[in-house]
C-alpha cells in the first residue's frame, strides 16, 4: 500500500511537470546535451564571468551593463521585429571578445516563433519555445557563404554528445528597447556567450 502511494505521488509530480510550457515545448525538440547544458545557465554564466576577469575595464562595463538588466516577462509582441545585436564571448580562448554590431530579427515563421542573426559573416536562425519571462532558442549556425544550418534535433547526433551547428541558448526581455540572449557552453571557443539586442 506504501508504495503505491509512492507511485502514485511521483505520478502526479510527473504530471505536474509535464504540464508546464518547458516539458510541452521545447524539451521534445531537444537533445539530451542541450536539455543538460541549458539546465546549467547560472554556472555557465558564473564560469564565463570568471574566466573574463583579465579582460579590460571598459569590456568588463559593457559586460555587466548587459548581465545585470532585470528579466521582465516577454510576449512575441515585445520581442517582434527588427535589432541590432552583437555577440560577447567570455572564456576559452579569450578572457573576452566583444563583436561589432550587426542585424536580427524575431518573428514567425512557418507558424512558429523563429530568431534569426541576418548579417555578419557568422549566421544563426532556429525556433524560439515560450517559457516563464522568456524563450528557449533551439537553432542552428552557419558562415555567411554557407547554407543555412537547422537545428539536429532530439534524434539526429547519431550517438554524438552534441552537432556543432546546434545553437541552444534563452533570450530574456531586459527592457522596452533591449534584450539578451544567453549560450551556456557553446561547442565551440567559448565557455559562455551573450547576444545583446537593442532597438
Amino acid at each position: 500500500m506504501h508504495m503505491q502511494r509512492v507511485t502514485l505521488h511521483n505520478l502526479v509530480l510527473a504530471l505536474m511537470v509535464c504540464a508546464t510550457p518547458a516539458c510541452a515545448g521545447w524539451q521534445d525538440h531537444a537533445t539530451q546535451h542541450d536539455i543538460e547544458r541549458l539546465s546549467q545557465l547560472d554556472k555557465a554564466r558564473a564560469d564565463g564571468l570568471r574566466d573574463a576577469q583579465g579582460a579590460s575595464e571598459a569590456d568588463l562595463s559593457a559586460l555587466r551593463a548587459v548581465l545585470n538588466r532585470n528579466v521582465q516577462p516577454a510576449s512575441l509582441t515585445a520581442l517582434k521585429g527588427d535589432w541590432r545585436c552583437r555577440m560577447i564571448k567570455l572564456g576559452g580562448m579569450e578572457a573576452i571578445k566583444l563583436y561589432g554590431w550587426f542585424t536580427c530579427r524575431i518573428g514567425e515563421r512557418d507558424g512558429k516563433t523563429y530568431f534569426e542573426k541576418t548579417s555578419g559573416s557568422q549566421r544563426m536562425g532556429g525556433v524560439l519555445y515560450a517559457r516563464e519571462k522568456g524563450f528557449v532558442f533551439l537553432g542552428g549556425m552557419n558562415a555567411a557563404k554557407d547554407k543555412p544550418v537547422q537545428y539536429s534535433g532530439p534524434g539526429a547526433s547519431l550517438g554524438a554528445d552534441t552537432t556543432p551547428g546546434d545553437v541552444a541558448g534563452v533570450l530574456s526581455l531586459t527592457g522596452p528597447s533591449s534584450a539578451r540572449m544567453e549560450f551556456p557552453y557553446p561547442a565551440q571557443e567559448s565557455v559562455f556567450d551573450v547576444i545583446e539586442l537593442k532597438r
